[in-house]
């Protein structure tokens, strides 16, 4: 089984990143972030969908949208040509 592509630690407790692309560790490397927030959401077949979408919308301090929102409840593009 394979990782998938991402920064990982070179060793268990290092403090430097080094990125797997997949198939073979690259040159790339990176200090690790310890003062960085990190935010996780699962999602799966069993997870209500609603549910996620509210848990970005309060991680992004987005107010939920109303349902049915139509003119003046949603964001609109004009293009004037």
């Amino acid at each position: 089984m394979s990782h998938v592509p991402g920064w990982y630690p070179e060793q268990p407790g290092s403090t430097v990143l080094r990125w797997w692309d997949g198939y073979r560790w690259t040159e790339h490397t990176q200090p690790s972030r310890t003062d960085v927030d990190v935010l996780e959401f699962e999602v799966g077949p069993e997870k209500n969908p609603e549910q996620f979408r509210e848990q970005v919308q309060r991680a992004a301090g987005a107010a939920p949208a109303a349902a049915g929102g139509g003119l003046f409840t949603e964001p609109v593009l004009v293009v004037n040509q």
